[in-house]
């Protein structure tokens, strides 16, 4: 399976990166609600500042499904695959283990 393949399966599944964070990775939307457009900020679940709280730390672009966390510097990245990412980096998995984790999630085994 190649990259945009898991990427394409993995939108279909959680819907998009943001929401992926949310439903698995301990992320929030912010209290001033989500926003449209390009970047969807996200609260970032290794923070309290209020900064954090209003979605001014994290920020996920669904259209590219990457995120950023610029307080703690996580990222999910096009190349490294950002759904790999968040899960090796939040629910604490190898490369392989977080392969097959969302392979079978997104019912690809």
């Amino acid at each position: 399976m190649t990259h945009n393949e898991l990427v394409a399966a993995c939108d279909r599944t959680f819907g998009s990166i943001s929401e992926f964070l949310v439903r698995y990775c301990g992320f929030k939307h912010p209290e001033r609600g989500r926003q449209g457009g390009k970047e969807t900020p996200l609260v970032c679940p290794h923070h309290s500042s209020q900064k954090n709280s209003l979605g001014g730390n994290c920020s996920a672009n669904n259209a590219k499904a990457v995120f950023t966390c610029y307080t703690c510097c996580a990222a999910g990245e096009p190349a490294t695959g950002s759904y790999v990412d968040a899960v090796k980096l939040y629910l604490h998995m190898s490369d392989k283990e977080a392969l097959d984790w969302l392979s079978e999630k997104c019912g690809l085994k």
